[in-house]
């Protein structure tokens, strides 16, 4: 029997279900709940729930790729490390899952937690470096019929106690109370815009942040359920509210390098701007003057308005992120981009914007070593995966062509959606 699962559940007499969960290649956390007697049982026997392989490669627009196996099985390998017990419903506590599909030559390879592992071990082993990761976390409350809430307290700007003096306010305690609970570290809580609010947690290792991540989304989701409000990460949730990110704050823990490894992320930004803006919508927050990505493949210090905003020597933020993303791949890259630039010793010669991209000009950004612009549309972002070189050096092969593949279906069902169908896909979904 695995020790750690046995001594939870002697800790925890209240848990009768154990959540299986994975995060998909379209950044869908999917969920098996297995009751607590046939997880023992499971344990016991060193065995492991068999899954369809088709359940890491669904599209958002949930339509079945042309290229998934009609056969096979798919293990969910349970990281243990990663078991919490759900504050939100005590019967239930939820693991992390490796994806191990049999008869593969890297039985691994569809498997984007295993790809994060991997980024995290060679940064460790081969370069001395380990990072702190946390995220702030937007989201914005819907009503049952996914509308904006009505009412005399609504949220309508950033940093207000507007619409924060009711049963919002009630399901955010609930939701900090749920975290700390389960030993996540809550920074702070602010509303960020029209019905739009954000969560900041603590760094954490890459993988514990991850882990912490999917658990907050949930406890998000579960609370304001209760209180019959939808809480959506969805990247244009409502066409009069802000845009939501998902922005991933990065530290390189060991001093040196810091400079290389910007040089690094920013010689793949663009690359990695397809796998963090993972959907059709949500090239919306690619635009300048909204505190969003920016639109060119740029950095500055204390900068909102850049895809990588510095804070402080080997403390980055990255803002081309959204929910829609799956959070292992976008690390998995930032982390072997970063890498590539102290391998190399790259030298960053891209000047700090301290304005706007569009107030400066081509001839004035040309000057700052700014050239390129991030892709404005899916399509734009899956041409340039498509035609990029190298990109195999930063994510393996399989998941390469496993995304492309993903991304083109979606690409093709939401291009005809209208925008009204197209938002309820993405409310419903993240």
């Amino acid at each position: 029997m695995d020790k750690p699962l046995y001594s939870f559940l002697a800790s925890h007499p209240t848990v009768r279900f154990l959540r299986f969960q994975w995060l998909d290649i379209s950044g869908v956390l999917r969920t098996r709940i297995v009751t607590k007697a046939h997880s023992l049982r499971l344990a016991q026997d060193a065995q492991f729930l068999c899954l369809s392989p088709t359940l890491m490669l669904f599209p958002v627009s949930d339509l079945q790729i042309a290229k998934t196996p009609a056969t096979g099985c798919a293990e969910l390998r349970p990281d243990w490390a990663s078991l919490r017990l759900c504050v939100f419903a005590p019967a239930h506590a939820a693991v992390l899952c490796a994806f191990y599909v049999r008869g593969l030559a890297d039985p691994f390879g569809l498997c984007p937690r295993t790809e994060l592992e991997r980024a995290v071990s060679k940064a460790a082993t081969s370069f001395g470096k380990t990072f702190a990761v946390g995220f702030e976390i937007e989201f914005v409350v819907l009503n049952q019929s996914f509308e904006a809430l009505s009412g005399l307290d609504l949220i309508s700007t950033n940093s207000t106690t507007f619409g924060l003096r009711g049963e919002v306010l009630q399901a955010l305690e609930e939701v900090v109370a749920a975290l700390e609970d389960a030993g996540i570290v809550v920074q702070d809580v602010h509303s960020e815009g029209p019905s739009q609010v954000e969560i900041a947690t603590g760094p954490l290792p890459p993988m514990e942040a991850v882990n912490a991540l999917a658990y907050t989304h949930e406890t998000i989701k579960a609370v304001f359920a209760r209180h019959n409000m939808l809480a959506t990460m969805a990247p244009n949730a409502l066409s009069v509210a802000a845009k939501s990110g998902a922005h991933i704050h990065i530290s390189l823990c060991e001093p040196g390098g810091e400079d290389h490894f910007l040089a690094g992320m920013l010689d793949r930004l663009a690359v990695l701007s397809t796998f963090g803006l993972a959907s059709y919508d949500s090239f919306t927050r690619v635009q300048d003057f909204s505190n969003s990505t920016g639109t060119h493949v740029s950095w500055g210090v204390e900068h909102r308005d850049v895809p990588i905003r510095k804070i402080q020597d080997g403390h980055w933020e990255l803002r081309c992120v959204d929910a829609t993303a799956n959070i292992y791949l976008v690390l998995s890259l930032l982390i072997n981009a970063g890498l590539e630039g102290i391998e190399s010793s790259k030298v960053l010669t891209m000047k700090a914007l301290s304005d706007y991209a569009s107030n400066l000009g081509p001839s004035k950004l040309a000057d700052m070593g700014v050239t390129q612009t991030l892709p404005t549309t899916m399509n734009e972002a899956l041409e340039l995966l498509l035609s990029s070189s190298n990109v195999e050096t930063l994510i393996s092969p399989s998941l390469k062509e496993a995304y492309l593949a993903v991304k083109e279906v979606d690409l093709g069902a939401m291009s005809v959606m209208n925008e009204e169908l197209r938002r309820l896909v993405f409310v419903r979904t993240f």
